[in-house]
């Protein structure tokens, strides 16, 4: 976009340089067309907030203005090109010899938008395996063939596998948790490693406060006995969260856009972290406390932190303890932060008000944790895709190929 604010030079003739020149199949400007300058455009405004809107990555006004007026690209017929009555972008009629393209597989278990697979194969050798994370052994006799590897959380990219991978270069994680990726070793053999940083956090966030809301009005209660064909409106009493204190352990993008949103429904927030700024809370007009503090001066507890040896089993029967307000307990984050067991015996001894748990120590969620709760549980329990919605998972599977893109500087 830069050549284009400065008039260095139009579309068409950057997009020839590019294909004729460069070697490459097609321009920046005709893969934003085939991308979809609103995905594009969307993806470019999360990179930005997350941040912290640095001027280096404010989106631009001009695929702003192309989005506004509805010229979308190729799906809508008109873009940066017009595509009506078969009109385009002419094929180039002779590309110069290129190295052998690099090889990347990439595990489908939850499907990649098909425009950015095509993307790829315009510039990598792809392989898509969608039971890839059911044959660890497939992977580790195969990885030496591949330079990229693309994953979501279920395919464990741990060290016996990586000792085989020779030719590999980059790991794409098409997510945010890395704990499913031995980084320590990709780091001793120069193996980068791209988590989709930023991506689902919309996402997440509107989950936990969907969940707040949805314990806060013990709709889970409400829904079951009304099904049953009760009528409970006197005894299934709901709260507002306007003037409850919300307090967040992790104060990261996720947390900080739980915030923003809570404080719109008038809610008071409160937060923990040890490793941020006291400064960069002020600027949401929160105060960090201590881990006790919050603990015991919280309606509702959204955990946002990473699962460490610090954080495994962060709430248990000791810091249940310290919850004086009976809270709802959300976890979108990992599943080994929370100990179930005491979780569940905590809300059976009324020492919290419901919770809601989109994440496990074991995935999928184990029976032993399922029989001890019944449809009387104040409680949500959702399989890992807090963060998966239509939307996050194009910009997530952008995000990951731009970065790719960029790394082998295709």
């Amino acid at each position: 976009m830069f050549v284009l604010k400065e008039r260095v030079t139009d579309y068409e003739t950057c997009d020839a340089i590019i294909r004729d020149c460069g070697g490459f199949k097609m321009g920046p400007f005709e893969l934003m067309d085939l991308i979809g300058l609103d995905v594009n455009f969307e993806v470019t405004t999360q990179v930005w907030e997350s941040f912290d809107r640095h001027p280096r990555f404010e989106p631009s006004r001009i695929q702003q203005n192309l989005v506004d007026s509805g010229k979308l690209g190729r799906k809508s017929g008109q873009g940066f090109y017009d595509y009506s009555a078969g009109r385009g972008i002419p094929n180039p009629e002779n590309m110069p010899d290129c190295d052998p393209p690099d090889s990347i597989i990439i595990e489908g278990s939850e499907k990649l938008p098909e425009s950015l697979v095509e993307m790829l194969k315009t510039k990598f050798d792809v392989t898509y395996d969608q039971e890839l994370f059911k044959n660890p052994s497939k992977l580790k006799e195969i990885i030496s063939n591949f330079d990229i590897l693309v994953v979501r959380n279920k395919t464990q990219v741990k060290k016996e596998i990586l000792e085989n991978a020779s030719n590999l270069k980059f790991v794409g994680r098409l997510g945010v948790g890395l704990d499913n990726i031995d980084t320590e070793h990709c780091k001793n053999n120069n193996i980068h490693v791209q988590p989709a940083t930023g991506m689902n956090a919309d996402s997440v966030a509107e989950y936990v406060i969907n969940s707040a809301l949805s314990l806060l009005k013990n709709i889970p209660i409400a829904n079951v006995e009304t099904q049953k064909g009760n009528w409970p409106r006197n005894t299934v009493l709901s709260r507002e969260l306007k003037d409850k204190t919300i307090g967040i352990l992790g104060f990261g993008l996720i947390g900080r856009k739980v915030a923003k949103i809570a404080q719109i429904f008038g809610a008071k927030v409160i937060a923990y972290d040890p490793y941020v700024d006291n400064k960069v809370a002020e600027e949401f007009d929160i105060k960090l406390e201590t881990l006790d503090f919050v603990l015991n001066n919280s309606h509702i507890i959204s955990l946002h932190i990473p699962l460490n040896n610090e954080t495994n089993n962060l709430i248990n029967f000791e810091t249940i303890k310290l919850m004086k307000n009976k809270p709802i307990i959300i976890n979108s984050s990992r599943g080994g932060i929370i100990n179930e067991d005491h979780l569940i015996d905590a809300y059976l001894n009324n020492q919290i008000s419901g919770f809601a748990l989109d994440v496990f120590k074991n995935e999928p969620v184990q029976r032993n944790i399922l029989d001890k709760i019944n449809s009387t549980f104040n409680c949500i329990l959702t399989p890992h895709n807090a963060g998966v919605t239509e939307e996050s998972n194009v910009r997530v599977s952008q995000f990951i190929t731009e970065r790719i893109i960029r790394f082998f500087k295709k």
